[in-house]
C-alpha cells in the first residue's frame, strides 16, 4: 500500500466529527447536572483535536 492510499484510509474529515460532536452536546443536555464532568472535559478535548485537524 502506497502512502496516498495509506493517507486515503485513514482521512478524517473535521467538518463530519464537528458535526457529530454538536449532536454529542445537544445529547448530553438531556442530563443536566447528572453528566459527569469527565465527559464534557473529553468532548472539548474532542473538539481541540478536530481544530487542530483543520490546522
Amino acid at each position: 500500500i502506497g502512502r496516498e492510499q495509506l493517507d486515503a484510509l485513514f482521512a478524517l474529515d473535521p467538518d463530519a466529527w464537528s458535526a457529530e460532536a454538536d449532536l454529542t452536546e445537544e445529547y448530553f443536555t438531556q442530563f443536566g447536572d447528572k453528566l459527569p464532568p469527565e465527559l464534557l472535559d473529553q468532548l472539548a478535548e474532542l473538539r481541540a483535536r478536530i481544530a487542530a485537524a483543520r490546522e
